[in-house]
């Protein structure tokens, strides 16, 4: 459940957080903040407070720019390629190839491409927020993958509990920012594929849990109705727009 109002989504502090850190990130101002959250005490701020952060407070005027074939097309490509160089980084990872940054460095792009895309259909700053969100999920996920190739549990536990967060993050703008999409739904996408994006990660370690291309099957068709997901969302929000 969203427990910020209308035009805002939920952010749960993660330890080092300041207040001035925090409205770097989502670009927006120290007293916007503040105004939105009443009684925040800006020098004390505990690891898991949910404060709320303001969304932009307006669209701006539409010119068109994408079908909707180009706009179906468009994001079922970003998140095929979220998909795909996430899991060249992993096998890069896991079976210690040099190429491991290089992939690395090209997954950390798929952010930013989505938010090229978010630009043209709501504003820079909600492009930039849910860059910024994606983002951490992403560095999170690598961690996670880190952790399970050195075999650490207890950084696996922790850094999945960041994860989890992150992903409630995602699902709480999105749910802000579009009303045709579901908290519950996302949440439910994004957990799916991260089990199986760590079951796959298991299985080049060696557990022995499923054959690879049937994870890789699975996956796949995961991506594309998260895909599909977001692209019902947009269309249902902005009908007209994409004639």
């Amino acid at each position: 459940m969203n427990v910020c109002p209308t035009g805002s989504f939920a952010y749960s502090v993660e330890d080092g957080d300041t207040l001035w850190q925090i409205a770097e990130k989502f670009d927006i101002t120290v007293d916007a903040i503040l105004e939105l959250n009443p009684g925040l005490n800006p020098d004390n701020l505990p690891i898991g407070q949910i404060i709320c952060l303001p969304l932009a407070t307006e669209i701006p005027p539409y010119e068109p720019i994408y079908s909707e074939t180009e706009l179906n097309n468009r994001l079922r490509l970003l998140w095929a390629q979220y998909y795909g160089w996430l899991r060249l980084s992993i096998i890069f990872l896991v079976f210690d190839l040099p190429k491991f940054e290089d992939a690395y460095r090209r997954l950390l792009r798929v952010p930013g491409d989505f938010g090229d895309l978010l630009t043209n259909i709501y504003d820079d700053v909600t492009a930039k927020q849910f860059t910024n969100l994606l983002e951490e999920n992403i560095i999170i996920t690598i961690r996670i993958i880190k952790a399970l190739k050195t075999g650490n549990k207890s950084s696996v536990d922790n850094l999945t509990e960041q994860w989890q967060r992150s992903a409630n993050r995602i699902a709480s703008f999105l749910v802000a920012v579009n009303q045709y999409w579901g908290r519950d739904e996302w949440m439910q996408l994004l957990s799916n594929l991260f089990d199986l994006i760590k079951t796959e990660t298991l299985y080049y370690l060696g557990s022995g849990l499923a054959e690879d291309t049937f994870i890789f099957d699975e996956t796949e068709g995961l991506v594309l109705d998260i895909a599909d997901t977001m692209i019902d969302g947009i269309l249902s929000q902005f009908p007209e727009r994409f004639d």
